[in-house]
């Protein structure tokens, strides 16, 4: 869109049908609504989201994603608390870290679960780390609930792998079917 002067909005997922949870690919409708709400006038936002059927969930989401994780309890909360563009601008700044930091995070969880340390690196002894029988004690508990789900969801060894002992199940009779009729030929003029 061409404009006299560059306007954005700060991070905001769409919910639009054509951008649907992307960040930062609003429609104009979500720009101007959002521009709306942070400027607080939450009652006209909410007016122009109702037109379209996506757009209770664009702000629903908007206020999960910057009300409730930022601390506010209203939509768009850590951009309504800025009283310039220069707060709006380190509030986003400050949101962006935050996301920064949950995303390494979980590559760390990852990758400790895809690699887990091996013996030779517990030898170590650093600070932190768990004694072998610990772990032991740890894998064996998770074991347990595995096998506690798979009784719970009626997956048990026994129900997937019937014993050779155990009769298959018998197979349908196939049901006869009928012979069609012949076709009837008709006697042509001679």
């Amino acid at each position: 869109m061409l404009a006299a002067s560059l306007r954005i909005v700060p991070y905001l997922v769409a919910a639009n049908t054509i951008n649907y949870g992307k960040p930062m690919r609003l429609s104009c409708a979500e720009a101007f609504a959002a521009t709306l709400n942070i400027s607080g006038f939450e009652d006209e936002a909410q007016e122009i989201m109702s037109i379209f059927n996506w757009g209770p969930s664009f702000m629903a989401i908007n206020e999960y994603v910057h009300g409730v994780k930022s601390g506010g309890s209203e939509s768009f909360g850590m951009y309504k608390e800025s009283s310039d563009s220069a707060g709006v601008v380190k509030a986003e700044q400050d949101y962006m870290k935050v996301l920064e930091h949950a995303e390494e995070e979980r590559i760390k969880r990852r990758d400790l679960l895809m690699n887990p340390p091996s013996s030779d690196e517990d030898e170590g002894g650093e600070e932190g780390e768990k004694p072998e029988e610990e772990e032991k004690k740890a894998v064996a508990s998770l074991g347990e609930q595995v096998e506690k789900l798979k009784v719970a969801e009626g997956k048990t060894e026994a129900a997937v792998h019937p014993t050779a002992t155990e009769a298959p199940p018998a197979k349908p009779e196939p049901v006869p079917v009928p012979a069609p009729d012949p076709p009837k030929q008709e006697k042509k003029p001679e």
